[in-house]
């Protein structure tokens, strides 16, 4: 029966300090961790959500238990009564209880959420480090290069200024798309908490196949996939066609049940997210939006994965070399790119969102062995210095592509944060303790999109691809705001917030009354709907 190989405890064991484990663990998510303590630095200012996306997952959560039925949710930039509640995922529902029902302050739940998912990602890599390097000497040194390492992106781009004649330093981020968000390597996932938390399901479900515990692996998988579309589908199937060459090979029926549960689980999403979401005009008019070109260029592909992909060749280059564990690794990287480059067979569909390291991942895992091969041997020919020294040098080469990202993000990358002055947090306090509900307009974009997360309101003008008909919302909202345009799309509103500093051109305030003050802001709201103030 194929079986991949034992694996030796030569690790950390009950009689080893288990400080000097949990110091590894936190020190190898820690510099993603230092942009959130960056952004509390802030004070009162800081939301707790680094960039602009993060928001949106705890208004999906709050929606749960707002508009929804306990269980799902409608879109929560979606204003009309008559939203279908039709989405749930596990995560996002987690969140909204910790809003709705324990009363936590959003991004305060959000970036614990991130930290704890980190630590937790962290200590699954750990164990997957010491599954694929059963000799201890150097584990912990190349544990740490797997979560802090990365490829030949910056190098890349400096190289290109050089042969095109621009200044050295021009763009470095030329192949890191965009300024390195994709994240292409797997540490750096943990920038974000819900990358966190998928990155967390991933490591377990791929430790759980190297030691055969398949029962975790498909649970694992499975969960992924029950809260994010991109990585579930991308994951469930690496493990089915994983499960099928073990089937293929094994011909037991626990291999087909095994398989057959994946394939069913598989089904099942298929089902949901392209069957029963797509009978809903609603979803549809959010799906056309999602197609988007982010595609993977080549160039991207390879100089992210360059050295360990070079070191994984020289390990391989002979058929006995191989191990089990390679031959799933190689299955994850291959459907991994035939994700990302599924535009050469269909209309893209956001292919960049099958990046995320997952393509770096089995490569560098595959290189792993020969590195530690390689520093044993020049620890015993040449000594321990010149393992420093050389070991060093690598080093300082595999982590430059995420320290280069996490520079630039200290310097340049406030401005993507997502701050609340003090007079916006007031506003949405008093909002959320009066507990108003109803459809509410701001002509500031951001402003407006963080209503759904801070409070019970849903915004005219929300997340910008899941605003339906965002730009001529937008358009409406402009003509009103500059010069008094009208028409029936103004009597959906139940509140409306005025920036006293910048108030619209000709605010009718026939219909509606001041039911907030504060130094920056009036809060108007509806005759008809004005609730009492708390």
């Amino acid at each position: 029966m194929a079986t991949l190989s034992p694996v030796p405890n030569c690790g950390f064991d009950g009689r080893q300090d288990r400080a000097r484990r949990w110091f590894f663990v936190v020190l190898g998510a820690l510099p993603f961790q230092l942009l959130l303590l960056q952004h509390l630095g802030s004070g009162e200012l800081a939301t707790g959500f680094l960039q602009y996306d993060s928001a949106y997952y705890v208004a999906n959560g709050r929606e749960v238990f707002e508009r929804g039925n306990g269980f799902a949710h409608p879109n929560p930039y979606d204003p009309s009564p008559n939203a279908p509640v039709i989405y749930f995922h596990w995560l996002t529902w987690l969140l909204g209880f910790g809003v709705k029902v324990l009363g936590a302050d959003p991004g305060a739940l959000f970036a614990a959420m991130g930290v704890g998912a980190s630590l937790l990602c962290s200590a699954l890599m750990l164990r997957l480090v010491e599954a694929v390097l059963p000799e201890a000497r150097g584990r912990l040194a190349l544990f740490l290069l797997t979560m802090w390492g990365g490829g030949a992106l910056c190098l890349g781009a400096l190289v290109a200024n050089l042969a095109a004649g621009r200044p050295f330093a021009a763009d470095w981020f030329a192949f890191d798309l965009e300024n390195g968000w994709w994240f292409p390597n797997w540490g750096r996932n943990l920038v974000l908490p819900t990358e966190a938390v998928y990155h967390s399901l991933v490591a377990a479900a791929w430790w759980a196949v190297f030691k055969r515990r398949w029962g975790l692996a498909i649970g694992a998988v499975g969960a992924l996939a029950a809260t994010h579309p991109f990585s579930g589908s991308q994951h469930l199937l690496i493990l089915c066609t994983w499960l099928g060459v073990v089937a293929a090979r094994e011909r037991t029926r626990a291999a087909v049940v095994r398989l057959t549960v994946v394939a069913a689980i598989l089904g099942a999403f298929a089902a949901y997210n392209f069957g029963f979401l797509n009978s809903f005009p609603e979803h549809r008019a959010l799906t056309a939006k999602w197609s988007l070109g982010w595609t993977m260029p080549m160039a991207t592909l390879v100089l992210a994965v360059a050295p360990p992909a070079a070191v994984a060749l020289w390990r391989l280059r002979r058929r006995e070399s191989w191990t089990e564990a390679d031959k799933f690794f190689a299955v994850a990287w291959a459907v991994t790119f035939l994700l990302m480059k599924h535009d050469w067979f269909v209309a893209a569909r956001q292919p960049a969102h099958f990046s995320r390291g997952y393509h770096w991942l089995p490569v560098w895992l595959m290189a792993l062995p020969q590195l530690q091969a390689w520093g044993l041997t020049l620890a015993a020919r040449a000594g321990r210095r010149a393992l420093i020294v050389a070991g060093g040098a690598a080093a300082m080469f595999l982590v430059s592509d995420n320290a280069a990202f996490l520079l630039r993000e200290f310097r340049d990358g406030q401005p993507e944060r997502l701050y609340l002055t003090p007079a916006q947090r007031d506003v949405f306090r008093w909002m959320e303790q009066g507990g108003l509900r109803g459809v509410f307009l701001c002509v500031d974009t951001r402003l407006s999109y963080l209503a759904a997360t801070f409070t019970s309101v849903r915004p005219y003008l929300g997340h910008i691809n899941n605003t339906p008909d965002v730009h001529g919302r937008w358009r409406q909202v402009a003509a009103w705001h500059r010069n008094g345009g009208r028409g029936p799309w103004l009597e959906h509103f139940d509140y409306v917030l005025v920036e006293r500093a910048n108030p619209p051109a000709a605010f009718d305030g026939e219909n509606w009354r001041e039911i907030h003050r504060n130094q920056d802001y009036v809060l108007f709201g509806r005759f008809k709907e004005t609730p009492a103030k708390p």
